[in-house]
């Protein structure tokens, strides 16, 4: 039954996750148990001192975090949105879904989602190649194939993009509807 479970994208959720884990292996030392006649009473005991603590610690997270979001006014902010930066299309040999941006700039070595505001296409792109930006002319660079999925005929053309930065360790999930 674990083998079918990704662990590492059970643990990818968060708390929860592991939360759920710890539950499952309970539940797992329980069934094994339960097939040897008779069941051990002290192994029992031990289980069940390993459930109750896992409801003990699966209550006490929930109760932090609930207790995390009403104490906070405002509700917490998942991406930022910053409107016209200038994007610039390059002929360079640059991977599908990876940008270059300035290195002090506040999106550098995060996802964005960048939409073209004329035609609404979108492409979501990892900034992890950095760039020398003068002082104020912070910039983002994308490859030809990002740029031709924007909707740009040509290398080199430039236009302000809409830009959603994605809060760290997070990226934006993008479907396409056919």
């Amino acid at each position: 039954m674990i083998d079918n479970i990704d662990v590492v994208e059970v643990l990818k959720v968060g708390l929860t996750g592991f939360f759920f884990l710890l539950t499952l292996l309970s539940f797992l030392l329980l069934a094994k148990e339960q097939k040897l006649h008779p069941p051990r009473p002290h192994i029992l005991g031990y289980i069940k001192f390993y459930m109750l603590t896992n409801v003990f610690l699966s209550t006490l997270a929930a109760t932090t975090l609930i207790i995390n979001i009403y104490s906070n006014s405002k509700p917490p902010q998942l991406s930022k949105s910053i409107e016209d930066i200038k994007v610039v299309a390059s002929n360079s040999a640059m991977n599908q879904g990876v940008a270059a941006a300035c290195i002090d700039a506040e999106y550098y070595n995060k996802y964005l989602l960048l939409r073209n505001t004329l035609n609404n296409e979108l492409v979501q792109v990892y900034t992890k190649n950095p760039i020398p930006c003068p002082s104020g002319q912070e910039h983002i660079v994308i490859g030809e194939i990002d740029a031709a999925k924007l909707g740009w005929e040509a290398i080199n053309n430039k236009a302000n993009i809409a830009v959603a930065i994605a809060t760290p360790g997070f990226m934006f999930v993008t479907s396409t509807l056919n």
